[in-house]
């Protein structure tokens, strides 16, 4: 047991350690000068996110398998240019034998992807690991709506302030998968991570619909976090349906 753990907490520390934290979304630390903190992030031939045609959702793709439950006393951290949400985490998707841990989720505003040209408000990305420290991303859309969301409920009413963390003690995480209709509509295509270092070798998997996000949810997300989206790159990723 003390073994197993030890390697857990190895596999996260292996796994934070690819999220750059010196970029922005601006000026001379903004995504058109993350070349300088590594040359991926301009030389990269699978690079995220894209705009994707609403007509290849139809080429439908999903992991093996793919769970979501309810989870207590996780860590909401406010990284200035981001929110993010750790530690506690119970989620699980299959890709063949390969099995993926929730590492973390976070959002941006709008999104990254973008669907026929178009952005949506929110993006929210799941950050799954596996044994080795390999990625997998499941990204979700939200439109401000007068309909509240449960999902988001306890985050926005929990912000840190800037630099700074707070626990939460309950988020219907369980929702997320449901609201997605249990991931039946998907694009699946390798890219890579959406902030430097920009690593590739990520598999993506970006649902839909689009699910509602309540106005003031949006408001309090947006003004915390500012605009974080990465423009969309060069389209040279590709449907994968043989994983």
């Amino acid at each position: 047991m003390k073994s197993y753990l030890i390697l857990v907490i190895l596999l996260i520390i292996k796994a934070s350690t690819i999220f750059a934290a010196d970029y922005s979304y601006s000026g001379s630390t903004g995504p058109a000068f993350w070349g300088n903190i590594n040359e991926t992030c301009i030389k990269g031939e699978n690079q995220s996110p894209i705009d994707i045609p609403y007509d290849e959702f139809i080429k439908f793709n999903k992991p093996d398998n793919v769970e979501f439950y309810n989870v207590n006393n996780v860590e909401i951290e406010n990284k200035g240019h981001s929110i993010q949400i750790s530690k506690n985490l119970n989620a699980k998707l299959k890709i063949g034998d390969n099995e993926y841990n929730l590492l973390q989720f976070h959002f941006h505003t709008p999104s990254e992807h973008r669907i026929n040209g178009n952005y949506h408000d929110v993006e929210a990305h799941f950050v799954f690991v596996d044994k080795e420290g390999k990625l997998s991303v499941i990204g979700v859309f939200y439109d401000v709506s007068d309909q509240q969301s449960k999902f988001f409920d306890p985050i926005v009413s929990n912000i840190p302030n800037k630099n700074e963390k707070k626990s939460i003690e309950f988020i219907e995480l369980s929702s997320v998968l449901e609201d997605i209709n249990l991931m039946n509509t998907t694009y699946n295509y390798f890219g890579s991570l959406t902030t430097p270092p920009c690593t590739e070798g990520v598999i993506w998997w970006v649902a839909h619909p689009v699910q509602p996000i309540g106005k003031d949810q949006y408001l309090k997300l947006r003004d915390t976090m500012g605009f974080n989206s990465r423009y969309v790159q060069v389209r040279k990723g590709f449907v994968n349906n043989n994983l």
